[in-house]
């Protein structure tokens, strides 16, 4: 219990911190713009966008088209003259975009490690009770028991939600594969029967065939996969409500004080360890050099616990 979460002390308080930023951001402004699916393809078949264009992204007003492959730079194409025109511009990162960031990715596309750690902390949250009694708070590590002992449905709600999102719950157990890939406006043309597309916004070809596409719904972005003949929900209903619940989009104002809770009580727990682990390493430190015999392995029973 106490060496992962050792290991994993620079990068959990980055999560939870900026965990702690996210539920205050305002409520975000969808966007509702209809979203013309022929115009969409015309503007996809202009000679501007590279032949093997992989992804596009239409603008949250639907009047623009940024497509884009993985050797050639993105071309943005009006939608109502079909004319190539300027790259949008990006606006510059807000304190909560930075938050996400960090959130999703350390910033530096470091999601894997985001997940190991959101793995790893609900291990420590759900074995952590069974480690140690319920002790009287006097110390750093009586705190830290009593506190993993009073709150401990806190404690497991954030990364229990952030593991029911990536875990394949939800989804099918596999995709059919198309004979090769399938070309980006034959693609889109080939899923306009069978989806609406009239909130349309990101769309990218699958490697080996189909389909990825995000819509905008009454509840958020939809996610969809069209391989052939057969329309799968990326996740389903299921993992959309862990993230709501994850982001605390649920239950108004309350939903994101829940998650707010759950942070400050995690970070909470990561100091009182922190903590206990420094003074008993003090402590064992100052017995070895005046003599007493003490080592680390005597004192190992008393670490029981500890962050």
């Amino acid at each position: 219990h106490r060496r992962p979460a050792l290991a994993l002390a620079p990068v959990i308080p980055d999560l939870l911190d900026s965990g702690d930023i996210l539920p205050s951001r305002p409520a975000r402004t969808r966007a509702n713009a209809v979203v013309d699916v022929a115009r969409i393809t015309q503007a996809l078949a202009n000679p501007a966008v590279p032949r093997n264009a992989t992804a596009f992204e239409v603008s949250p007003d639907g009047r623009t088209v940024v497509a884009g492959s993985p050797d050639a730079p993105p071309v943005a194409i009006d939608v109502g003259t079909l004319a190539q025109v300027p790259l949008p511009a990006e606006d510059a990162p807000d304190l909560f975009e930075v938050a996400a960031r960090v959130h999703r990715n350390l910033w530096f596309g470091l999601g894997g490690l985001v997940t190991l750690a959101t793995f790893a902390l609900l291990v420590l949250a759900a074995l952590g009770p069974l480690l140690g009694p319920y002790r009287r708070p006097r110390t750093a590590l009586t705190w830290h028991i009593a506190l993993g002992w009073l709150s401990w449905p806190l404690i497991v709600f954030l990364p229990l939600t952030a593991v029911l999102i990536v875990v394949p719950i939800g989804r099918p157990p596999g995709f059919a594969r198309e004979v090769a890939p399938v070309p980006l406006v034959e693609a889109l043309t080939h899923a306009a029967p069978q989806v609406d597309l009239t909130h349309l916004r990101f769309a990218q070809v699958m490697p080996g065939g189909g389909l990825f596409i995000v819509t905008e719904g009454a509840s958020g972005p939809e996610r969809r996969i069209v391989m052939g003949a057969r329309v799968y929900d990326f996740g389903g209903r299921f993992v959309q409500v862990m993230r709501d619940l994850h982001a605390g989009d649920v239950a108004g104002p309350w939903g994101r004080v829940l998650v707010l809770a759950s942070a400050l009580v995690l970070l909470a727990l990561m100091g009182t360890g922190l903590v206990s682990w420094t003074r008993r390493r003090r402590t064992s430190a100052a017995r070895r050099a005046s003599g007493d015999g003490a080592t680390e392995a005597e004192d190992a029973p008393q670490l029981v616990g500890t962050a």
